[in-house]
């Protein structure tokens, strides 16, 4: 556990050098210019963080019912995640359970950002060399929501400190900085990839394996009592939540403010429009 606490924060510098470099390629450009477009790569990221930071003011009303559903569904799983546990592990190899269980074990790597990053980072790479502007999205948005849902995850394990279900201190054992548990950054790791492919070819054929591959490799952390149902639920969540925020702001960017722009009024004279959108 310590040599992997020594590792993360190199792993997150990589995550944002690779995000700050590449994620530019967010549109296709005839004069590609790396300099300039790592520049402006920086300023998308430095606009999403702030974004993120302020997204709890602009809340909508629906917004604070999916935030509601998810609390209670996460109150419910932890009130219960010692018999989900104990659960999980009487039938981890009856039927469907165990086919779930192994099919997690094969993408299980999928969660592990450490070993991941290289490919979202050369699928922009590609994609802004070849003038493949959606590949080179994809990758972009993967990494980004990634770091979001990761910066968040490492916060909570520091505070909460919660015990995984293996080291047999209970489901309801919380020390700072003594746990690694909450949330699951498998779950939050493979569902961010997953729901940026998603939202981006948009097709049922591609939504169906998705989902499939990241629902396994989710509840085998169940199964391998190496989260509480609770962790994967929130780890989820947050991978699904932070790869719609940047999905929406890179594909349906947000605009705001006033403008003024000249144009012909209706009685032919020149005139400046005036225009506020919020």
């Amino acid at each position: 556990m310590s040599e992997l606490r020594r590792r993360l924060p190199l792993v997150h510098v990589l995550w944002i050098t690779a995000a700050l470099v590449l994620a530019p390629a967010v549109e296709a450009r005839a004069d590609r210019q790396p300099l300039r477009d790592a520049g402006r790569g920086l300023r998308i990221l430095a606009d999403d963080a702030w974004a993120l930071v302020t997204a709890p003011s602009r809340m909508s009303g629906e917004d604070l019912r999916n935030l509601g559903l998810v609390v209670a569904v996460g109150g419910a799983l932890f009130a219960f995640d010692e018999d989900i546990d104990d659960f999980a592990q009487r039938n981890e190899r009856d039927g469907a359970f165990d086919l779930t269980r192994r099919t997690g074990d094969r993408f299980g790597r999928l969660g592990l950002m450490g070993k991941t990053w290289p490919f979202y980072a050369g699928a922009m790479v590609v994609g802004y060399a070849a003038d493949v502007p959606r590949l080179a999205r994809m990758g972009a948005e993967i990494l980004e929501a990634q770091w979001m849902s990761g910066s968040l995850r490492n916060a909570s394990k520091l505070v909460l400190g919660r015990r995984r279900p293996n080291e047999d201190r209970g489901a309801y054992f919380f020390e700072f900085n003594g746990g690694t548990s909450f949330p699951s950054g498998h779950a939050a790791s493979v569902w961010s990839a997953a729901e940026v492919v998603r939202l981006h070819v948009d097709r049922w054929w591609a939504t169906i394996p998705l989902y499939t591959i990241a629902g396994a490799v989710s509840l085998q952390r169940v199964y391998s009592s190496a989260h509480w149902a609770s962790d994967v639920w929130i780890g989820s969540v947050s991978g699904i939540a932070a790869a719609r925020f940047v999905y929406r702001r890179h594909e349906t960017p947000e605009t705001g403010g006033l403008s003024v722009a000249p144009t012909i009024a209706p009685d032919g004279r020149p005139a400046l429009a005036l225009t506020a959108q919020w």
